[in-house]
């Protein structure tokens, strides 16, 4: 993938709001601490994942530990998004 000075820039400013906003001190802290928060869930738990629209998912774990984002369908939401 080519990438030119304005879209490396445009990233770059991404990443400084972040880590402004966030206090890391690293892009890399910022993922890191993303990461962490994510694996944090515990199962059954429900969160809220922000696409075009908001999706309710329910956390889950298979057999070797993997996290699983189940949509979570209620009487509001006909059928769920399944695509992350």
């Amino acid at each position: 993938m080519d990438l030119y000075k304005n879209q490396v820039r445009s990233i770059d400013r991404i990443f400084e709001r972040m880590m402004t906003l966030t206090g890391h001190t690293s892009p890399l802290a910022m993922v890191d601490h993303m990461f962490n928060r994510l694996e944090s869930h515990t199962e059954g738990e429900e969160v809220t994942l922000w696409k075009m629209v908001p999706t309710r998912y329910r956390v889950q774990r298979d057999k070797e530990g993997r996290l699983i984002l189940e949509p979570v369908v209620d009487s509001t939401t006909k059928n769920a998004d399944t695509s992350i």
